[in-house]
């Protein structure tokens, strides 16, 4: 993925995580999301749309977030709004 594509990426899951939980993601916060996904601390929610995405429910600061995660890439995709 290149330079732009992936600061666009980063961009819209700050901008899916504050408009759907109000919460100002900060580069920290999305490491610390993926490593507890990648270590299993999250829990497995289904597959996504696409091959290789799957969505997690991640706790962070006292906060429960529903993330899509692309596996082979090992990246936060978007955040879905709780149900």
């Amino acid at each position: 993925m290149n330079n732009i594509k992936a600061a666009q990426a980063k961009n819209h899951c700050k901008e899916r995580c504050l408009e759907r939980y109000g919460v100002q993601l900060s580069n920290r916060m999305m490491k610390k999301i993926g490593q507890k996904i990648e270590s299993g601390i999250a829990n497995y929610l289904r597959s996504g749309s696409d091959l290789g995405r799957k969505v997690y429910g991640v706790s962070l600061n006292g906060t429960r977030f529903r993330v899509v995660y692309d596996v082979r890439d090992k990246k936060l995709v978007s955040f879905l709004p709780n149900e």
